[in-house]
C-alpha cells in the first residue's frame, strides 16, 4: 500500500499534473462584468422580446379553443338529437352558429381576465406574458365550465 506522500513515478506525474493545472487555471482571465453590460436588454426593449411567445400562446389557446368549442357543441347536438327523433344528424349551419359563440365567449372572457391582469402592478413587469397566460386561462377556464355544464345534461 502506498503512503500519499510517497515520490514513485505516480505521484509525482499526478501531482506535477495537478499542479500544472492549477497554474494554467490561476492565468486564465475572467471577464468582467462591464463587457456583458451593453448584452443585457434594457428596461424599454425587455417586453419586445417577449412578443414572439405571446403571439404563439394566444395563437395555440384559439386553435385548441376553437376545437374544444366544436367538440362542446357537436355533443350538446349529439344530447339534444338523442331524445327527440332518434337522429344523430347535427345541421351543420347550427353548428358553426354555435361553435362561434362558445368560441366567442371563450375569447371574451380570456380578454376581461388579460385585461384584469393588466391592471394589476406586479404583472406589469412582463405585460405580454401576463395578459398572453391570463388569456389562455379564461379561454380554458370559460370551455371548461361548458363542458362541466354538458356533463350534467341527462
Amino acid at each position: 500500500m502506498r503512503e500519499p506522500l510517497d515520490p514513485t513515478a505516480d505521484g509525482l506525474v499526478t501531482h506535477d499534473a495537478w499542479s500544472n493545472a492549477a497554474a494554467q487555471a490561476s492565468a486564465v482571465e475572467l471577464p468582467s462584468l462591464q463587457t456583458f453590460s451593453s448584452e443585457l436588454p434594457s428596461e424599454s426593449t425587455s417586453w419586445r422580446s417577449d412578443l414572439p411567445a405571446a403571439r404563439t400562446l394566444v395563437r395555440h389557446t384559439l386553435s385548441v379553443g376553437a376545437l374544444a368549442a366544436g367538440l362542446i357543441e357537436h355533443i350538446g347536438w349529439q344530447i339534444a338529437r338523442g331524445g327527440g327523433d332518434g337522429s344523430t344528424v347535427v345541421p351543420l349551419g347550427e353548428w358553426a352558429l354555435g361553435l362561434a359563440r362558445n368560441l366567442g365567449g371563450a375569447v371574451g372572457v380570456g380578454f376581461a381576465l388579460a385585461s384584469v391582469v393588466m391592471l394589476v402592478p406586479r404583472f406589469r413587469k412582463r405585460p405580454l406574458r401576463a395578459a398572453s397566460a391570463a388569456f389562455t386561462f379564461g379561454v380554458a377556464g370559460f370551455l371548461g365550465f361548458l363542458s362541466f355544464l354538458l356533463s350534467l345534461a341527462p
